[in-house]
């Protein structure tokens, strides 16, 4: 049996890195404010990819980052390889994936989302790993059932995502506006 977690509600989007981190270390103390950092991540990320990339590593467990110092890196750090190839194709080719994770919105309204930002998750009685691992699932209003998210909680207290592939998994396409001029 699944069981609802307090959903997550993100008043207004930050407008730096340092806003972001200052929100994740408030917000983060739970799985599912983990979970929907993460997601605010991807959609941070998604408006600039080049100038934001910080957004995701600090949201990413310190298991899943390299040691970098490349223009893809914040503090010395990039996502691992394997893991930013998933994040570029599958971010880049479904520029509204992130939205997706925010209630309220659909494939028919193109998956526009503003703030406030609500994520909602679940968890089932196998979800909690350890003290400090747990797997929860994020509500996509682009799928027919909620996708799986893994969380660590750091040394800090905050939970940050460690097995994150299926939230960039494509979703529901909103309808093609074909315009017929013949």
């Amino acid at each position: 049996m699944s069981q609802d977690l307090s959903p997550v509600k993100i008043s207004s989007e930050p407008n730096s890195i340092d806003e972001f981190v200052k929100l994740r270390d408030e917000i983060a103390n739970t799985p599912q404010g983990g979970a929907a950092m993460f997601v605010l991540a991807m959609r941070k990320y998604q408006a600039n990819p080049k100038e934001n990339i910080g957004y995701l590593i600090v949201s990413i467990d310190r298991s899943r980052l390299e040691e970098s110092n490349s223009n893809e890196s914040y503090k010395g750090f990039t996502i691992a390889k394997s893991d930013m190839w998933t994040v570029k194709t599958q971010l880049t080719k479904n520029n509204y994936l992130a939205n997706s994770y925010f209630k309220g919105t659909s494939n028919q309204n193109s998956y526009a989302a503003q703030a406030p930002f609500v994520v909602e998750c679940k968890k089932n009685p196998y979800s909690d790993i350890d003290e400090n691992t747990i797997k929860i699932f994020v509500k996509c209003s682009g799928a027919d059932s909620p996708r799986p998210i893994t969380l660590v909680k750091n040394d800090k207290g905050i939970w940050k995502a460690k097995e994150f592939s299926s939230l960039l998994v494509g979703i529901k396409a909103p309808p093609a506006n074909v315009k017929d001029d013949l």
